[in-house]
């Protein structure tokens, strides 16, 4: 199975996504199953000839020559999610930006997740367009086509205080509030900010900061040196302690953070991580 990460060239479209991934499978590789994590951003997988079986806890992808495109948004998960190929798979995922995907779409983001993960039709044209660009043969060129095809979707997106919001909760230089605190900042209650952050998040705001804490801890883990490596992560975000720490990454991963980092892989330079089974 090989992993390739791309960074949008395109100044407008890195303002929404952060990245975009092919994978691809040969029929010849055996079943590989892997776990994934809870994430803030918003995920959409396009994949060639599949079939998607979704569970609870799990995605099975596997190989149909009957089918043409299945595509799935991937808002909210609280647990790991275990991820199964079977035979010859092309995928594509793009991750966008906390509030990025609502750039590109006619209707609030609720209005296209019924749950944390469904599929995914958002436009008349998006499945042709998606078999026209899985017909290309060259990645690089399927990359710049899903970039043109996006770039035609693209709206912007207004709105009165989320933008302000996400971007305090996503700086490490501004200190930690409460929700509660955040939302009297803002002027509205907490359930308004909550319904707010479900309409164009897909989560809570609580939901949203506690995953958003936990994949900083990820990204901070590689940096950091010797044995206090956790008492460094917990002091540098906004864990009360240790403790507070173990507790969400247990809820999140199933796993202490020691045992977590040490089964983790991670897929170009980190910015994919995943626990193979």
């Amino acid at each position: 199975m090989k992993v390739k990460l791309y960074r949008p060239q395109n100044p407008s479209l890195a303002e929404y996504i952060e990245c975009i991934y092919i994978l691809s499978r040969s029929a010849e590789e055996p079943p590989a199953r892997y776990l994934t994590f809870p994430i803030h951003f918003t995920l959409v997988t396009i994949s060639e000839k599949s079939k998607f079986t979704r569970t609870e806890h799990s995605v099975i992808i596997e190989h149909c020559p009957r089918r043409s495109v299945e595509s799935t948004l991937v808002c909210d998960f609280s647990s790991p999610l275990c991820v199964y190929y079977k035979g010859r798979i092309k995928e594509i995922t793009i991750y966008f930006k906390p509030l990025g995907i609502n750039a590109f779409l006619e209707n609030d983001l609720d209005r296209y997740c019924e749950s944390g993960i469904c599929a995914f039709d958002p436009f008349e044209d998006f499945r042709s367009s998606m078999n026209a660009i899985f017909a290309i043969e060259e990645d690089d060129e399927k990359i710049r086509a899903m970039e043109l095809y996006w770039l035609s979707k693209l709206r912007e997106f207004e709105h009165p205080f989320l933008k302000k919001v996400v971007a305090e909760m996503m700086d490490e230089n501004i200190a930690a509030s409460t929700i509660s605190e955040t939302a009297f900042k803002t002027g509205v209650s907490r359930q308004t900010l909550n319904k707010h952050f479900e309409r164009h998040v897909g989560k809570t705001a609580s939901k949203f900061r506690k995953t958003l804490r936990f994949r900083n801890a990820m990204s901070k883990h590689p940096q950091m040196s010797g044995k206090k490596k956790l008492t460094e992560i917990t002091h540098s975000l906004d864990y009360f302690d240790q403790a507070h720490m173990i507790k969400d990454f247990k809820s999140l991963t199933g796993h202490s953070p020691k045992a977590f980092f040490k089964k983790i892989t991670e897929i170009e330079k980190g910015q994919i991580n995943w626990l193979f089974l």
